[in-house]
């Protein structure tokens, strides 16, 4: 496994129940390529209990240094402060994001 780079990702917010909005995101390390990628994951860490859980969205490459997430039932499911971090696993090992700051805001229901 191989990190890569300090440069945090810039995440949008997500909000409780939102699941299903896709997000691109920017891979910032400069000569990190997304191209040939086997899969990406992600885990996120609550930044008050300091539970980990695995995100259940889906992850794709769009570009050599781009992918989408579309947010799944688990990576919205309670508001908080949370890190996130991702991994893009290639043939040969793995490329981890830096761990990036990542909110969920409760939603507003009437």
């Amino acid at each position: 496994m191989t990190v890569q780079g300090a440069q945090q990702l810039k995440l949008p917010a997500g909000v409780v129940g939102g699941m299903g909005i896709t997000v691109t995101i920017q891979w910032p390390t400069a000569g990190v390529t997304l191209t040939g990628t086997t899969g990406i994951t992600g885990t996120k860490r609550n930044l008050s209990t300091g539970v980990k859980t695995a995100l259940n969205g889906t992850m794709t490459a769009t570009t050599a240094a781009a992918f989408t997430w579309k947010f799944g039932s688990n990576d919205v499911l309670t508001a908080g402060d949370y890190e996130v971090q991702f991994t893009a696993s290639f043939v040969l090992g793995n490329i981890v994001s830096a761990p990036s700051p990542w909110k969920v805001y409760a939603a507003i229901v009437v």
